[in-house]
């Protein structure tokens, strides 16, 4: 059975998305409240007596912000709408006041429905997909043909490990690990003083791409779907059969 856990804040909150901020958009607009709902979901294996329990499964997020547009006058209200709805449309990175240095990628799910009264509270409704909120990036840096490091970014959800790399010589395979999982490659076709990144796209998918052109294709099988470190922190490391400059970099994540 599905659940929800929510809170509301109880400061007025300021709401940047894409590092613009919700309140500057028009001095009609009043921010009165933000509401962070993720959907919990309980696991529906039967466990039996005196068995740990499984944790939740984490669906959907979302994030309800609320504000109201003070302007009297209707033609003045619509166009501080439209700014509104401008800025919400294409969704982004949304990040709140009372989060602070954390971000959380979004659509917007549901178009606020205007009240009787123009001083009636507007919402939006925000979704992500990929429900936690990320912190800010932690990297560790290695370079030569191997290496290992402790990369840190806590809390209590695993992470996700992401990669660049610039190759010094040329370099045809790769091999990662993070935690307890790996990530090989094979026929990359580096040249000295190319790159390559393997992370994450807006939606959370995996990409692996020299410039432009995708490298997805050259992951050995043995690899696992993603780089994870469990907590948010533990050992990566690399092989390359020739020397390379690469970063890892994870976030850590939270409700």
């Amino acid at each position: 059975m599905a659940s929800r856990s929510f809170r509301w804040t109880r400061m007025r909150p300021e709401i940047l998305l894409n590092g613009v901020s919700l309140a500057d958009l028009d001095p009609a607009v009043r921010v009165r409240a933000v509401r962070f709902l993720p959907t919990l979901s309980a696991p529906s294996l039967s466990l039996a007596e005196g068995a740990a329990a499984l944790p939740e499964r984490v669906g959907e997020n979302h994030v309800l912000v609320s504000f109201a547009l003070e302007e009297p006058d209707p033609e003045g209200r619509q166009e501080a709408l439209r700014r509104v709805m401008a800025w919400a449309a294409g969704g982004g990175w949304l990040s709140v006041s009372c989060r602070a240095g954390e971000r959380l990628h979004v659509r917007l799910a549901a178009w606020p429905e205007c009240g009787a009264a123009w001083t009636d509270a507007l919402t939006l409704d925000f979704a992500a997909a990929f429900p936690y909120w990320e912190g800010t990036a932690h990297t560790l840096t290695l370079s030569g043909t191997a290496g290992t490091g402790q990369l840190s970014a806590g809390g209590c959800f695993p992470s996700y490990v992401s990669v660049s790399l610039t190759a010094r010589e040329p370099v045809n395979t790769l091999n990662l690990t993070a935690g307890e999982t790996v990530m090989g490659f094979t026929a990359l076709g580096l040249a000295a003083g190319e790159g390559l990144t393997i992370g994450y796209d807006d939606g959370h998918r995996l990409t692996v791409k020299k410039g432009s052109a995708s490298l997805y294709g050259n992951r050995l099988g043995v690899s696992d779907d993603d780089l994870r470190l469990p907590g948010g922190s533990g050992t990566v490391g690399f092989t390359a059969d020739g020397a390379v400059t690469l970063t890892f970099e994870t976030r850590r994540l939270t409700l």
